[in-house]
């Protein structure tokens, strides 16, 4: 998985949709005509339940469910197809290269769930490419067994797919997909918190969601702050700072501090009398009494 500048990410973006209007846009496919704009599509449905018994295959071929990788942990959901050279390949690459920026690590704080949607890819083509995206993440060494990547059944894909917003056509003839990029952030319950959207993701931006959908049983004091202070624009897809809540947060702040000084002027403001009694006994005090 090499490094791509922003301009080839742009030109290649730009390529994979001029190939999309191409291929899909053609009214042999299902005799229907395909509106990418209306039909290829990444739809907020925040808080819904994402169908926990949906069968999959991991990596190693083995039969599992989305749900047995939720209940503990938050998840990192994200839906390309291992095949793609297009915007798959970069959305994948933009996660590695925020995860890699983290502080957390897979497997511990949260877990990655990647399904292809593509009904005719392998466990052998999941495990080639676990193998590939292992190589750059910085902590494949401890959190390897946190990422997972899974083949399904159209009937599995649909499902998710439907369920999280995701629309994306699939010309079966051509066996082409076009689809759109994004990373959705589940709670360990298997609810839909937060969208991302297109193929590159800010760390500070996927660190906040990570915490905000653990119900805060992970991060700091910081984090939670940092939460209060810049609450998630839907529209732009990142935490935006809001300066209401940020004067909010100042001002309880001075509040306090003034409160802490008063406490520790009063404290101090009793003790001097007694200071100054010890004196004046100590002054009275003969020689020998001392």
């Amino acid at each position: 998985m090499r490094k791509v500048s922003a301009r080839n990410r742009c030109a290649k973006l730009l390529a994979l949709f001029i190939v999309g209007l191409g291929v899909f846009a053609q009214p042999a496919m299902a005799q229907t005509e395909v509106n990418l704009a209306r039909d290829v599509s990444l739809d907020q449905k925040l808080d819904e339940q994402v169908p926990l018994n949906l069968p999959f295959k991991d990596e190693a071929g083995k039969s599992v469910r989305i749900g047995d990788y939720l209940g503990k942990k938050p998840v990192l959901l994200m839906m390309p197809f291992y095949r793609c050279k297009g915007s798959c390949a970069l959305e994948l690459e933009g996660l590695l290269t925020g995860l890699n920026k983290v502080d957390y690590t897979t497997g511990k704080e949260f877990d990655v769930v990647i399904v292809s949607i593509h009904p005719k890819e392998t466990p052998e083509l999941a495990a080639a490419k676990k193998r590939e995206m292992m190589k750059w993440y910085k902590k494949s060494a401890s959190g390897a067994s946190g990422w997972h990547l899974l083949t399904g059944s159209w009937d599995s894909i649909t499902r998710l797919t439907q369920t999280v917003g995701f629309k994306f056509v699939y010309n079966e003839q051509k066996d082409q997909i076009a689809h759109p990029a994004g990373l959705l952030v589940l709670t360990p319950q298997g609810k839909v918190s937060r969208y991302f959207y297109g193929v590159m993701y800010k760390p500070q931006d996927v660190r906040l969601a990570i915490v905000e959908a653990s119900e805060n049983k992970i991060g700091s004091i910081v984090d939670k702050v940092i939460l209060y202070c810049s609450p998630f624009d839907m529209h732009k897809g990142k935490y935006t700072l809001s300066f209401v809540r940020l004067l909010q947060v100042a001002g309880c702040g001075t509040v306090l501090l003034l409160g802490l000084m008063i406490t520790i002027l009063g404290v101090q403001n009793r003790r001097v009398p007694l200071y100054k009694k010890d004196l004046e006994r100590l002054k009275s005090q003969t020689p020998e009494q001392a």
